[in-house]
């Protein structure tokens, strides 16, 4: 069976490259067959062959019908990556080449934003460490993708989940990445200002960050205040 799924992705990046007109030319039967043919897949080297196969048809303007969600779906159910390769792996596939190969895909096209979104705030609530920073940085990369017309809708729970990540937590890495989504945020929203009338979400989306932060700044100085009073 591995052999079998290695050999249709081979395929499918072959004709890709050389029949692309052809397949387009199949419309979302394309997309549903390649969905179906993904589903359940397991083994690592086929993993970076499908996510190879999802970047193509996500950048070389496949149609992807009504099946937006479905090819979300196959490919969300690995976010986040969690991979450890055994130590006598031939293959020396990486987690690191598994996430940014899947993270291309998941943050490749706005139309995943919908589905996209809610699980980056879901996955953030995760206790493990490498969840959190896959995560907001995955958020980071939607800004690059996304405009204000994505993202308006989910700036309250996303803000919430940043700014928890970034005052209460006791990991750099994490801070970082947090730091590193909150600012490919705001980037995102200032160029929708400049080419499109959107200057009311950057607004609110500002005022969200700094009544949340002048609250910790308030309560964080409390608690200073009552460490020396109490000493």
């Amino acid at each position: 069976m591995l052999a079998e799924r290695s050999c249709v992705y081979n395929i499918l990046i072959s004709l890709m490259e050389s029949k692309e007109e052809e397949l387009k030319g199949l419309g979302a039967d394309f997309i549903f067959g390649f969905v179906q043919s993904v589903d359940g897949e397991r083994d690592p080297r086929n993993l970076l062959l499908a996510f190879q196969v999802a970047r193509n048809i996500i950048h070389r303007g496949y149609d992807l019908g009504k099946f937006v969600e479905e090819l979300f779906e196959v490919m969300s159910c690995y976010f986040p990556i969690d991979f450890s390769p055994p130590p006598s792996d031939p293959h020396r596939i990486t987690q690191e080449e598994l996430v940014l190969s899947l993270r291309a895909v998941l943050t490749g096209t706005s139309q995943f934003a919908a589905f996209l979104l809610p699980l980056i705030i879901e996955k953030l609530d995760s206790d493990i460490q490498s969840a959190k920073v896959d995560s907001l940085q995955t958020l980071a990369a939607c800004g690059l993708t996304y405009s204000h017309k994505e993202l308006a809708e989910f700036l309250p729970g996303l803000w919430s989940s940043i700014r928890r990540e970034v005052f209460q937590t006791a990991s750099e890495r994490v801070e970082s990445a947090g730091l590193s989504a909150l600012s490919a945020l705001v980037s995102c929203l200032s160029r929708s200002v400049l080419s499109s009338d959107s200057e009311d979400v950057l607004q609110v989306f500002l005022s969200l960050v700094l009544k949340g932060t002048c609250k910790w700044w308030i309560q964080a100085s409390k608690d200073v205040l009552y460490v020396v009073i109490w000493i």
